[in-house]
């Protein structure tokens, strides 16, 4: 029997996923053998079903005495049931442990089969479909029966068991009180064993008679005559019948037989968990007690689909090592579960991506439909530059509609009313041309494959993650390129705001939030980011987008675009993003080279630059959209991501 340094704790310690989706972590406590001389072994129970992890069976063995092992090829997103037993063996009996086939690292595993026909109670050949991988002799498990083998015939995938045989007689020892059992002494209740006697064959061994359960009344006393003891010994344990049920005898009960010792319990008063009686045996020569029934076992016969005469078990045949203690069951879940910094990814389904925006409303066809409006022109009734109008240069025109227009029918020199979208976009735009800032727009990315600080676990994803920037997206910005302006900016108007100063405890923090308005094209949705500069270009804060008011006009049109933003400290991550800042005087599109990783389809990206640009080495920004991600580029290299890279091609 198994021994632990402190029996509160002792199985399995502790689970724990190992963040790639596919390995989990086991920790065990130090069992001690009973016997100096055996070893420990450790077997490994998992399921997807905590209801059938025993059933299921052994999984993995442990025998080099370490104290962890990881489970590998788990599926991603699983909950998995763990446990562990300890095994105690002698190294001089089970031999073939070392022989066990390798999993992995220091993990083993037990040669499994299944039997090709039936067979019977007295069959001593056990027919396999296949034997590869089973040890030259051993132990194998059929049901609730263990059996020895002796050898394994590979031509006809045979095992060969050979009959047990009987030692001398055993006769019981005689104890200090002068009878053949012996009370404990801290026995709470009284009673003896009657008609004890011996009706098979034993080794030199003691058995404990232990009390187990007692019933109780509702003042929580013991109840006489309700006593269940259990027999125990240190090589078979306690005995199941046919069916897989404990022996047992009840206080004041008939006489009951586990095949070796035979007797009934009598009380004199009642007995309470934990009281015991030993009794001992004594073999002058030890038997052979392999074969059939190993460790007395029940013998019974063998049905290919699992049915052994009483119960229908697993149908597997199964190499097992012996003696496996099964007291210090813990059993712990986890699930196989992806945590930074690996990226969920499947071999079926590739990394994990959000492919439908959910939170936001979806104006990419208006977009489409209104960045195409047509320029103030600045022609005809129309003065050629507001700049003119101001500085009061007189060019002599006024606004309205367009003169000289031909209709579907042919009919030329028609008078053609204003296209209101178009005509109340040119004048925000007209206004924003005056009293507007240029702003670089980096969009918050809304779908795409998302970042391993994202975990199933967690409602939110880290908000310092230097990868996805808190959007829980691989590097979860876009920064999004005006074609209508060839500084690749948008034109924003920002209002007065006041800036505060307020007292926290790690001292004094600016907080400033600024109302802006901009044109109904592009769409700016909340947590996007915007870039502001200073009269000489440089960069002076970047803003995040709070809320966006989006006003409608006449006939159901789309006017301009109110935001509230707040100026974002110096510190944080979004600093980090890298833009392009102005693409003029002429704009131009590079593309990469074409890149793919598992999971991932063949790709390129596009990078916008201007003519200031002379080398690769003075891009610093990052690459368009593709597939669900996008690279930062530092210095004209490309980082990696998601397992690949791509080249600049000029």
């Amino acid at each position: 029997m198994v021994h632990y340094a402190n029996p509160e704790i002792c199985g399995l310690n502790r689970v724990s996923s190992l963040g790639d989706g596919y390995s989990i972590n086991l920790t065990w406590y130090l069992a001690y053998p009973d016997n100096v001389n055996n070893k420990i072994a450790y077997h490994i129970y998992f399921t997807e079903d905590q209801r059938y992890i025993i059933y299921e069976g052994v999984k993995f063995i442990v025998i080099d005495e370490a104290l962890s092992a990881n489970i590998i090829d788990l599926t991603p997103g699983q909950d998995y049931w763990f446990t562990i037993r300890p095994v105690e063996y002698d190294p001089q009996v089970v031999e073939f442990l070392s022989e066990l086939p390798v999993a992995h690292d220091n993990v083993r595993f037990y040669p499994t089969s299944l039997l090709r026909h039936d067979i019977s109670a007295t069959d001593l050949l056990i027919p396999l479909m296949d034997v590869e991988g089973f040890p030259n002799s051993g132990f194998v498990k059929i049901g609730i029966e263990l059996i020895q083998y002796m050898s394994v015939d590979t031509i006809n995938n045979n095992l060969i068991v050979s009959p047990s045989t009987p030692g001398n007689d055993t006769v019981l020892i005689l104890q200090p009180n002068g009878k053949y059992y012996l009370p404990a002494s801290t026995n709470v209740g009284q009673g003896s064993l009657a008609s004890l006697t011996l009706v098979g064959q034993a080794r030199t061994e003691t058995w404990t008679i232990r009390c187990v359960f007692v019933e109780t009344n509702n003042d929580g006393y013991s109840i006489p005559s309700t006593a269940v003891f259990e027999t125990i010994d240190a090589d078979p344990g306690n005995i199941p019948d046919g069916y897989g049920n404990y022996l047992t005898w009840k206080a004041n009960g008939s006489i009951v037989s586990n095949g070796i010792l035979s007797f009934s319990i009598l009380e004199t008063s009642t007995f309470v968990p934990g009281d015991y009686f030993t009794v001992q045996t004594l073999s002058p020569v030890d038997g052979y007690r392999g074969g059939r029934g190993f460790n007395n076992t029940p013998i019974t016969l063998h049905t290919i689909w699992g049915f052994d005469g009483y119960n229908t078990y697993n149908p597997i045949v199964t190499v097992i090592a012996i003696e496996e203690d099964p007291r210090w069951d813990n059993i712990y879940s986890c699930k196989s579960r992806f945590e930074y910094p690996h990226f969920p990814y499947t071999v079926l389904e590739g990394y994990h991506q959000v492919e439908q925006d959910y939170l936001s409303t979806d104006l990419s066809v208006a977009d489409a439909a209104n960045v195409t409006f047509p320029m103030y022109d600045y022609a005809g009734y129309h003065r050629t530059d507001p700049v003119l109008l101001l500085n009061g240069t007189c060019v002599g025109s006024y606004i309205g509609g367009a003169n000289g227009c031909i209709d579907s029918y042919g009919n030329v020199n028609m008078v053609r009313g204003m296209n209101l979208q178009d005509q109340q976009i040119q004048r925000l735009d007209f206004k924003l041309s005056i009293d507007g800032l240029p702003a670089v727009l980096i969009r918050r990315m809304q779908t795409g494959v998302t970042c391993s600080c994202y975990l199933a676990s967690s409602e939110y994803p880290d908000d310092r993650c230097p990868f996805c920037y808190g959007t829980k997206f691989v590097f979860g910005f876009e920064q999004y390129f005006n074609p209508r302006r060839s500084d690749g900016r948008i034109l924003v108007r920002t209002s007065p705001t006041p800036e505060r100063l307020k007292m926290y405890e790690a001292g004094l923090e600016s907080e400033f939030s600024q109302d802006m308005w901009t044109l109904t094209v592009p769409t700016i949705k909340m947590r996007d980011v915007l870039v502001l500069f200073d009269q000489a270009g440089n960069e002076e804060f970047r803003y995040e987008v709070a809320d966006v008011t989006r006003n409608k006009t006449v006939l159901g049109l789309d006017g301009g675009q109110t935001m509230k933003t707040f100026r974002i400290r110096k510190t944080d991550p979004a600093y980090q993003i890298r833009v392009f800042r102005d693409t003029s005087d002429f704009p131009q599109t590079l593309n990469t080279s074409l890149g793919f990783s598992p999971g991932l389809p063949p790709h390129t990206h596009t990078i916008q630059t201007n003519e200031n640009v002379s080398a690769v080495s003075q891009i610093n920004q990052t690459t368009g959209v593709s597939q669900g991600h996008s690279h930062p580029i530092v210095n004209g290299v490309i980082s990696e991501v998601l397992g690949h890279t791509h080249q600049i091609i000029l």
